[in-house]
């Protein structure tokens, strides 16, 4: 203890300055500061370890199921791929690529071989010949894709749907449509019941709407003549997306020939890819395998005008920029030329166009 005091007041005797000693290391033992230490260690109060246990596991389980951050961009790629797995091309760019100068090449090197529409359906139907796949009942669609730029940069083509008329009819595994016709003549709704409409009805069709008695969700198709459309105002709620439209190909004075139109012809639909909005991708069935090349020829035609009908005017583009056919049960697909379907659609115009003329002029 008095050798402790001594060792203390050392420095003091000798006129040293004490601070100057605590940073001067001692040799022989640890520094005073050491024995000047205070902690208190005191008791959490009762509840308390577990209370941030539970913390912790609540804290650790909203971590696992947070769901990630995606940017929005990438998540806007992403839902486009899974809704839409149907909506990228069947073909490649090939503006990079060369044609083969030889018969055999390999198809991922060079161009594509563009065949005539005829040429193209015999390959398909030879795949699914009973001597081949045995596949009869495949389904051959007509593939295109659409350049749906306008005059402006930022404003795409869309709603490229409706129904095609094909001049041969084949059973395409879906259910024939429901159609429900509003005409005031009774002659003319006579006519749409005889070509297959479920109801026909006409200014008291309003009514039955409104109670109850007619439901929209009976019908997957509602047309109207042109002259009771104004009329059908009070249901265009009850109706909704179903109301007869002029742009939708649902109002007609004949519309006998709507109902066959929708029950015997061929529902298009286009899908569009967020992540490239011009570019549209449409599919229409056009015959069996089984069926005559000739007749699909001619439904192929008629699939082609379908599409066209939906150019919007005073646009200098090709509307169709790629032409296909391909079928089910088989990933063959081939590209076709339409330039004859659409020279002939330019002539059969110019022809109209010079008849219309002449009868005015006349």
């Amino acid at each position: 203890m008095i050798l402790g005091r001594l060792i203390c007041g050392l420095p003091g005797a000798l006129g040293i300055n004490p601070r100057l000693i605590q940073s001067v290391p001692v040799l022989w033992g640890p520094s005073p500061a050491f024995f000047h230490v205070a902690v208190n260690n005191y008791a959490a109060r009762k509840g308390t370890r577990e209370r941030k246990r539970k913390i912790a596991l609540a804290n650790k389980a909203a971590k696992k199921n947070k769901e990630p951050v995606v940017p929005p961009h990438i998540k806007k790629l992403m839902e486009a791929k899974l809704k839409n797995l149907q909506n990228t091309p069947l073909f490649k760019d090939e503006s990079l690529l060369t044609k083969s100068e030889d018969n055999v090449y390999i198809r991922n090197n060079h161009k594509m071989e563009i065949y005539d529409v005829k040429t193209a359906i015999n390959f398909l139907c030879e795949t699914h010949h009973p001597t081949m796949f045995n596949n009869p009942l495949a389904l051959i669609n007509a593939y295109f894709e659409l350049d749906l730029t306008t005059k402006k940069k930022t404003q795409f083509v869309g709603n490229v749907n409706g129904v095609a008329e094909l001049p041969y009819y084949f059973e395409s595994g879906r259910p024939a449509k429901t159609v429900c016709v509003f005409c005031k003549e009774k002659d003319l709704n006579q006519k749409a019941l005889e070509a297959g409409a479920l109801a026909a009805v006409g200014l008291e069709g309003i009514k039955m709407f409104q109670d109850g008695a007619l439901n929209a969700e009976d019908y997957d198709v509602i047309v109207a003549h042109p002259d009771i459309l104004p009329e059908l105002a009070p249901i265009r709620g009850l109706i909704s997306k179903k109301f007869p439209n002029i742009k939708k190909g649902t109002v007609a004075f004949d519309v006998a020939s709507l109902v066959k139109r929708f029950r015997s012809g061929v529902e298009y639909n286009m899908g569009v890819n967020p992540a490239v909005p011009e570019l549209g991708i449409v599919y229409i069935p056009i015959g069996l395998a089984q069926m005559s090349p000739e007749h699909m020829v001619k439904n192929y035609k008629s699939a082609v005008d379908a599409v066209l009908s939906h150019k919007p005017p005073g646009v200098p583009n090709k509307f169709i920029t790629v032409a296909g056919v391909s079928s089910q049960y088989t990933a063959e697909r081939f590209k076709v030329d339409i330039s004859e379907f659409l020279d002939a659609k330019k002539e059969l115009e110019a022809e109209v166009t010079t008849k219309e003329a002449k009868a005015a002029s006349a």
